[in-house]
């Protein structure tokens, strides 16, 4: 049965995890009233300024890799119709990518837990928030919005690595495989019940776009199933084992530097 009820989604612009999932939500047609994201939070004014900053908090390495990403990212939003009408291609870049074949309501916002935004949240009286590897933490007065539930995407197979950019963690620990796991969401960051989670095997030379995708050409075969039993109610809920819990904080410069991984 098809469970037909009103969605907000909480994503990243630029998400190979969070692009995909969207656009297989929209392919079979769930009623998304909107997609919302962040606006970045570098301030600097000008390119000098924002390279100076971000050489010295990420280094010269990851920050080329970043570009160069970016790069790709644009030119596959521009050629998006020919990639995805032609190839039948299921991945996607990012949400600009996305939009070039689907539509949807895009809303930008500075701050996800601005009141304003709480309200503007609330007057779409939605059923169901998933957030698709969202960057930002989202506070309970958004979570208790949905008549039905608050779900995530986290990239890792949790309880192992919570906390932010989990891929890099397992490829600094050496990790033979990792996963990704859609939860529930509450107050306790990464900690709420499990819905579902699959594994995927790890390879040494895998970059961070080889693992984001080979990720999400299993979440998009997974994720409107998940979303519809939620919705219907026969979802499951498991229950952390805390024993097996990590926690990891999002990499610096230095950690980058530590393992050399700078992608």
């Amino acid at each position: 049965m098809k469970a037909n009820k009103k969605i907000l989604i909480l994503t990243n612009l630029y998400s190979i995890t969070g692009a995909s999932s969207l656009a297989s939500l929209l392919k079979e047609n769930q009623n998304i009233v909107e997609v919302i994201t962040v606006q970045g939070t570098i301030k600097k004014k000008t390119p000098t300024q924002f390279l100076t900053y971000a050489i010295k908090k990420e280094g010269v390495k990851y920050l080329y890799n970043k570009l160069k990403l970016g790069t790709k990212t644009k030119i596959r939003a521009k050629f998006s119709k020919f990639i995805h009408n032609n190839n039948n291609n299921e991945i996607y870049y990012s949400i600009n990518e996305v939009k070039k074949i689907y539509n949807f309501k895009h809303k930008i916002v500075k701050d996800i837990n601005d009141p304003k935004v709480i309200e503007h949240i609330k007057n779409l009286d939605i059923d169901l928030l998933i957030s698709l590897s969202f960057s930002y933490i989202i506070k309970p007065d958004i979570l208790q919005i949905p008549k039905i539930a608050s779900i995530n995407l986290h990239r890792s197979y949790l309880p192992k690595y919570r906390g932010c950019n989990p891929v890099f963690w397992v490829r600094a620990f050496k990790e033979k495989e990792t996963g990704y796991t859609f939860h529930y969401l509450n107050e306790e960051l990464d900690k709420g019940d499990i819905i579902f989670q699959e594994k995927i095997p790890l390879y040494e030379k895998n970059t961070n776009t080889d693992i984001m995708i080979r990720m999400s050409k299993k979440i998009v075969k997974t994720i409107n199933p998940i979303v519809n039993s939620v919705i219907e109610g026969t979802a499951p809920r498991i229950r952390q084992n805390e024993e097996e819990a990590s926690y990891f904080k999002c990499p610096t410069k230095e950690d980058r530097l530590k393992y050399n991984i700078w992608d």
